[in-house]
């Protein structure tokens, strides 16, 4: 089979329309979809009446943005990066829009969990993320019905302005976040979830606007995070909150896999503790002693600071393996008082022999299973048989709890940074234990996207969080070139962007997790992940031939062009990627350069794909390359217009079941 690229983003609209239409061949005719047939089967009899919903001037611009599709590609910098040949980060600048746009093939279903920190459109803080769907203040008006068929200026009960420029920026607001979240919907796996952070200037509109783009039945939760800073209205109250969107691909999956039951915080810490205390060989009186100061020291460790007793535990799967110490509980034995008298028995003190007191209530298990329990070392006794027995609760039974909506976190992400730089780049940067408490959701190898990546926190935090359990976890992080203010530190100190301070931050936020973690890192099975691959939006680098766009004072020049498709500033890596991006292929795929006869091919995933941008192919080269893999890209010009060659070659593709794709 042969494919010839067009050199543009994947087709999101025709996609879907593929799907509908394979599913329902009955609302199309000649191809395309008929509304009528739509209403029709669908029993829409009502069209209208008014119905609920979110709706603003320049909505009906944004679809045609989703729909448009883009020539751009990302340039690879690997002087920007770090450990370029064997890291699985991304860092990507340019506007989201274009990357979101780009990543669509390769990335789709692949993206376990997105959080963004998007403008929260305050009125003062300027969002540079500018779109097609951008209108002038005539244009706005006359959507919203502020100006007559005249132009003259007038009133519409339906849609006003509102006081902050001009009533424009809940618009603009709203139609850049609409393309972006419905294209990042497309790169969720069906049980990934997606996390905004906002705060009251648009949480009712991003609510409504979520509700539409994910669907309201994927609502998760509207997360609160209670901080330090303030913003203090001395008229009304003092706000010490934000919020946390979250939204699901697929709730139901989410629910069915249950992500959301997280690890308990500090877990670890204390098995290390424990563990410690083995080596210390220290008594249970004594590492009951630590293990209550450890806790003391620790009040955000709420939920497993009961489990304060020790115990030496054999493993039932490993009977005679060495005991090792565990921590636990004691749970009330006695049967609730709502369920009326439990089982009354007597049960044997073991030291004094003797029936131990029996609870009012009655016991809380039957006969048989509390002589399991006792059996298991499940029975917790006291001194003597005046007190009823507990249930020892181990740790290790219950070690994860849902995440809670509501959490205090007080760390200050300005303090996190001043550790990083002798000055403040940034002004309110996102602490990393904000994001800890989401990524806790992820699975070691998942990958995370943040694609209003600012100051580079989720990096950070992803690199923090793998170095403290062992995880794979990958990141891609989307930043504007948003230039930095001439009169701040950060431009004194000579980074010009944003994009800039933050691949610094995330290169010395590597070093110091490395240094931080140091004395676990070497029992990693894998090594820790401290690098990125550094790419740039940029145009193609391959002319774009419109025959839409021809006119007779552009003909001749087309010719001309048509010599080579390839364009002067082209680097044979760039084209690479550019083509990596338009199959499929992850942008982080092995790839190994390869020579045959003098020519150059790029081998992607031992043979999933051979890529061969040499301009002079031969017979032999091609014999060649036909035995590597499934999958072949060849340049249209490689066969020099030799269409023997190209003949031939389409046959020894098609005889041998190789796909072959020419540009």
């Amino acid at each position: 089979m042969t494919n010839t690229l067009d050199g543009l983003s994947h087709d999101i609209h025709s996609e879907k329309l593929a799907q509908i239409q394979q599913l329902m061949p009955e609302l199309f005719k000649e191809g395309k979809l008929d509304p009528q047939a739509l209403k029709n089967f669908f029993g829409d009899n009502h069209d209208k009446e008014e119905r609920y919903g979110l709706g603003w001037a320049g909505k009906s611009g944004v679809f045609k943005v989703i729909k448009d599709r883009t020539s751009k590609t990302l340039h690879p910098e690997q002087d920007k990066s770090v450990d370029w040949d064997t890291t699985q980060n991304l860092f990507i600048e340019g506007d989201n829009l274009d990357v979101l746009k780009i990543l669509q093939k390769s990335y789709y279903n692949k993206i376990k969990m997105i959080y963004i920190d998007p403008p929260y459109n305050t009125g003062s803080d300027a969002f540079v993320y500018p779109d097609d769907y951008s209108m002038s203040t005539d244009q706005y008006n006359e959507l919203a019905g502020d100006l007559d068929d005249d132009g003259n200026i007038r009133k519409d009960d339906n849609l006003r302005k509102n006081s902050k420029d001009s009533g424009r920026y809940h618009s603009n607001w709203l139609s850049m976040m609409y393309s972006r979240l419905y294209l990042a919907r497309n790169l969720l796996t069906d049980d990934g979830v997606i996390f905004v952070s906002i705060d009251e200037n648009e949480i009712h509109n991003l609510t409504l606007l979520m509700n539409e783009v994910l669907g309201e039945e994927n609502f998760v939760e509207q997360f609160i995070w209670i901080k330090n800073s303030t913003k203090n209205n001395s008229k009304t109250t003092s706000t010490n909150h934000e919020y946390i969107l979250c939204y699901a691909k697929n709730k139901s999956t989410v629910e069915e896999k249950q992500i959301f039951r997280i690890k308990k915080p500090g877990l670890q810490e204390v098995y290390d503790l424990l563990e410690s205390f083995e080596k210390r060989q220290l008594s249970i009186q004594e590492a009951e002693k630590e293990l209550k100061e450890f806790y003391k020291s620790r009040p955000d460790l709420k939920g497993i600071s009961s489990y304060n007793k020790v115990e030496y535990v054999t493993q039932k799967s490993a009977p005679e393996a060495p005991r090792h110490l565990q921590a636990y509980t004691i749970d009330n034995a006695s049967a609730p008082v709502s369920s009326g008298t439990g089982p009354i028995y007597d049960i044997i003190h073991p030291k004094t022999g003797r029936p131990c007191v029996c609870p009012s209530t009655g016991r809380r298990y039957t006969r048989a299973t509390m002589d399991e329990h006792i059996k298991n070392g499940l029975i917790y006794f006291y001194e003597d048989e005046t007190k009823v027995p507990r249930f020892k609760r181990f740790l290790d039974t219950v070690e994860t709890e849902v995440l809670k909506s509501t959490f205090e976190d007080f760390t200050d992400g300005k303090k996190e940074l001043l550790k990083l730089f002798d000055f403040n780049p940034f002004d309110n940067p996102k602490p990393t234990t904000v994001l800890q408490k989401l990524l806790a959701i992820t699975n070691p190898t998942d990958i995370i996207l943040d694609f209003f990546s600012g100051s580079g926190t989720t990096a950070h935090a992803v690199m923090d969080l793998n170095a403290q359990d062992g995880g794979n976890r990958k990141y891609i992080m989307v930043q504007y070139p948003e230039d930095t203010d001439e009169g701040s530190e950060a431009y004194k100190a000579g980074y010009k962007t944003i994009p800039e301070i933050a691949r610094e931050r995330i290169r010395r936020a590597g070093q110091k997790t490395m240094e931080d973690h140091n004395d676990t890192l070497a029992s990693r099975e894998t090594p820790l992940d401290i690098g990125f691959k550094s790419f740039v939006v940029g145009s193609s680098n391959f002319k774009q031939r419109r025959a839409d766009k021809i006119d007779d004072q552009t003909l001749f020049g087309s010719l001309e062009d048509h010599l080579t498709l390839i364009k002067s500033h082209s680097t044979p890596l760039s084209m690479l990627y550019e083509l990596i991006l338009k199959h499929g292929v992850s942008l982080t795929e092995h790839i190994t350069t390869q020579t045959f006869a003098g020519k150059e091919y790029f081998d992607l995933g031992n043979g999933s794909l051979i890529v061969c941008l040499e301009t002079e192919l031969t017979q032999e080269l091609i014999d060649h390359l036909l035995t590597l893999g499934a999958r072949l890209i060849l340049l249209d010009e490689g066969f020099n217009g030799n269409d023997a060659l190209l003949k031939n070659t389409h046959l020894q593709c098609q005889h041998n079941g190789i796909t072959l794709h020419t540009l």
